[in-house]
């Protein structure tokens, strides 16, 4: 079992307390988790990860594999417009 101390996102001190990104293979703190939980591709995360989980596939890397992008960015660049 990996350990990690630091939150993958932002780099804020786990404390012993984690939580894995629905999106991609992230450790996260609960601050990041609450902002992943609000992005509009939430629920397809979730429906990606159980259909994987179904077939056998306990090791699915999510929908963001390739890196995660905030959605509170998008919308401050909504916001500037």
């Amino acid at each position: 079992m990996m350990i990690k101390e630091k939150c993958d996102r932002c780099g804020k001190d786990l404390n012993g307390s984690s939580i894995m990104s629905m999106f991609n293979r992230d450790i996260l703190c609960s601050d990041c988790k609450d902002e992943e939980r609000n992005h509009p591709d939430y629920k397809k995360a979730q429906d990606a990860e159980l259909a994987e989980v179904q077939k056998g596939n306990y090791n699915f890397e999510g929908i963001f594999k390739d890196g995660y992008q905030p959605y509170a960015a998008e919308l401050h660049k909504s916001e500037e417009n």
